[in-house]
């Protein structure tokens, strides 16, 4: 009778010790955020985000985000590891624009998922906060370690366990970069300590309205599995329409205020950006149309074809086939989700 026992207890130990295992590897899985996750950590004035799709390895984009900058000079064409390296500056923004600490102490860590957050109507003075996933799970202490430079001091901000780095870029002149540790392998990044404060703390568990709801008809229009794809909303273009009569067709001014929400996505395959747009106005395409049917001009609208969708949705892919129409399409692109 005692081996029957025994052999009982056995299967029921083996039994907790499966389901041990499993929640292991469940808890394990559910340490590395998905992107609609991450989304519910940025705060309902978000209006826009920037998405870079892992795996790559973090790189020092400073500099080449300084020819980005400058659409003049040489390379006359970005090579193709170049160009996904630009396309991974709109999520990074605060460690591109920076020779930071940070970078040093992570070069070559895979990310396997970045999201840049924005917020403010003033593309000059907008915030961003970036949320970067790694694959390892020991930032921390490469953050603390002194191998690679200065070691970032770690701050309790509030005396309630809000840890944040704070990194001070080699330039004399530049801001401090803000760092947080949400999670072992998940790292925030931001210049506005307010709002990196904001997004840490729904990270570690607060609850609130989310950022741009699925509810916003930009949805339908964003390739979410692209290297590169971003998303913005304008609240307050959304229900602005043109007056009866009013001609809106001579100026790219004309028609932008109308154009509410925008979608970009980048195509590493064939170097093609597409930017689509959407807008109260349903003659949108008739009047995009009538501004760039110039030909080639200095803005790059020779590389760009056009298509309408639908009344009000209009598509534009370009050919990303020069330094100076990689600048535009990026630094416009990015400006014209934040805020037009």
């Amino acid at each position: 009778m005692a081996v029957p026992f025994m052999n009982t207890c056995l299967i029921k130990v083996c039994c907790v010790f499966a389901v041990a295992i499993a929640g292991c590897g469940f808890s394990h899985a559910q340490s590395k955020p998905d992107f609609q996750e991450v989304l519910r950590w940025f705060p309902a004035e978000t209006q826009a985000v920037t998405v870079a799709n892992g795996p790559f390895p973090l790189a020092d984009l400073h500099d080449l985000n300084g020819l980005l900058q400058n659409d003049e000079g040489e390379p006359e064409v970005f090579s193709d590891e170049q160009l996904s390296k630009i396309f991974e500056i709109p999520a990074l923004v605060p460690l591109a624009k920076y020779r930071a600490q940070l970078t040093k102490h992570l070069l070559g860590e895979r990310v396997l998922l970045a999201v840049g957050g924005w917020r403010s109507g003033d593309p000059e003075r907008a915030e961003s906060c970036t949320v970067l996933v790694f694959e390892s799970e020991s930032i921390q202490d490469k953050l603390r370690s002194s191998d690679k430079g200065r070691s970032l001091a770690a701050n309790d901000i509030d005396g309630h366990g809000l840890v944040v780095f704070e990194d001070k870029p080699e330039e004399s002149d530049a801001p401090s970069v803000f760092v947080a540790q949400p999670r072992a392998n998940v790292l925030l990044v931001s210049e506005s300590l307010s709002y990196l404060k904001l997004v840490l703390t729904r990270a570690r568990g607060e609850q609130g309205q989310r950022a741009l709801p699925d509810s916003l008809p930009e949805w339908r229009y964003v390739d979410t599995h692209a290297a590169f794809w971003a998303l913005g909303h304008h609240a307050a273009a959304a229900g602005s329409s043109p007056s009866p009569g009013q001609d809106s067709g001579d100026r790219i001014g004309d028609f932008a205020e109308h154009i509410f929400g925008a979608t970009i996505s980048f195509n590493p395959k064939n170097r093609t950006g597409t930017m689509i747009y959407l807008s109260a106005d349903q003659q949108l395409f008739q009047k995009m149309k009538k501004v760039n049917s110039g030909g080639a001009n200095e803005d790059g609208y020779e590389n760009t074809t056009y298509r309408e969708i639908e009344p009000g949705v209009v598509e534009g892919k370009t050919r990303l086939a020069s330094r100076s129409t990689t600048a535009g399409f990026v630094v416009y692109g990015v400006w014209f989700l934040v805020g037009p």
